[in-house]
């Protein structure tokens, strides 16, 4: 029985579908272990089906042997998460974010488990990661996910991955904005919860008898909680004004993952 594809098909489809899955399965919305493995699957497919037509056949994908084969499976998967820690970036900058700010608030203990990833952060950590997945899907940029599959189709043509020296400097460059970014984001309610553990030093040693240990607790809760919701627009703001450096970070991602 003759197939209806043949088999340099087959493989192109498979291709697509590895560096596909690596860059679904590397951005936290998607790749949230609460979306049931099926639906992931069912998603991953059909973006690779949509794709499919305009990905062409690579030259040689015929004469390749199956040993021959694994750098390229290698190369795809590579590209593909590199691809999503370009938009992971973001997401890890505000949960960094929510952790320095619950460990000022005297959270540092009070852990929730984290949806999207599985892990354990503070109460304020998960708050900021709830969030900034809201704005991320209300200002549109998930569909920064389909651009980049498209776009790294287009400007990496399989078999073509070139993963340079340049490319995992970059990706290490990029990484350490998540701790700049951290601070960015965290830095106004950080601030107020310093003038206030200062207020909180002065009292002691204006009025002793005060348990400042036992009174300090509360209102520097009360205090951190009142902080985060007054500068919660310009919290809103910076994410708005970061979005378009993220789409720059996927952008360069992908042209240093190109064949110069």
């Amino acid at each position: 029985m003759e197939l209806p594809f043949s088999l340099e098909q087959i493989e192109t489809f498979m291709l697509i579908l590895i560096r596909v899955s690596g860059i679904i399965v590397a951005i936290p919305i998607f790749g949230s272990e609460e979306i049931p493995v099926i639906a992931k699957a069912g998603f991953i497919i059909i973006l690779t089906i949509l794709v499919y037509p305009c990905v062409p056949i690579p030259a040689g994908l015929d004469e390749m042997q199956l040993l021959g084969m694994v750098p390229a499976v290698l190369s795809e998967i590579m590209v593909g998460l590199m691809i999503g820690f370009a938009v992971k970036i973001l997401f890890e900058a505000a949960t960094l974010a929510g952790q320095l700010i619950g460990f000022q608030m005297g959270f540092g203990i009070a852990r929730v488990v984290d949806p999207i990833t599985g892990a354990q952060f503070s109460v304020i950590s998960q708050f900021y990661n709830v969030l900034i997945t809201l704005l991320f899907i209300a200002t549109g940029m998930h569909h920064l996910v389909i651009k980049a599959v498209v776009i790294s189709f287009d400007k990496i043509p399989l078999l073509h991955c070139y993963l340079s020296a340049n490319l995992f400097e970059y990706i290490i460059k990029i990484s350490s904005n998540i701790f700049y970014l951290a601070v960015k984001f965290g830095a106004p309610v950080i601030a107020i919860l310093l003038f206030t553990t200062a207020s909180f030093g002065i009292i002691n040693k204006t009025v002793p008898q005060l348990h400042i240990m036992i009174v300090g607790m509360p209102l520097k809760i009360t205090a951190g909680l009142i902080a985060i919701g007054l500068v919660m627009p310009t919290f809103i703001m910076m994410l708005k004004r970061t979005f378009p450096a993220i789409e720059g970070y996927v952008i360069k991602t992908i042209s240093l993952a190109s064949i110069p």
